[in-house]
């Protein structure tokens, strides 16, 4: 089954997972990588720019796509309440060094 159009992202998949690199590992990188594209994008652009390289790594690791949605769920949670928290510090601090 091929996740990958035209094969494009299949290759990057390969590459990680021929590595020893453990599951957790992974999984974590992309959950860090969400946060921090969180703190700068758009929710849904960062979703649709990620899904199509992260996907097919994570079908080749074996886990549940189902469980992965998950964590792709709670990875913008963490970045919209880091986003939310930046911008009420931006907004307060000047306030407060008066």
């Amino acid at each position: 089954m091929s996740t990958g159009v035209m094969g494009g992202t299949l290759v990057p998949a390969a590459a990680l997972v021929g590595e020893r690199t453990p599951w957790r590992d992974l999984l974590g990188a992309m959950m860090l990588i969400w946060v921090v594209l969180g703190t700068v994008t758009e929710e849904l652009s960062m979703v649709l720019l990620t899904i199509p390289v992260f996907f097919p790594i994570v079908v080749q690791l074996g886990v549940d796509p189902v469980w992965f949605g998950v964590l792709i769920v709670l990875a913008l949670v963490v970045a919209l309440v880091s986003v939310l928290e930046f911008k009420s510090l931006a907004l307060w601090l000047p306030g407060l060094m008066k």
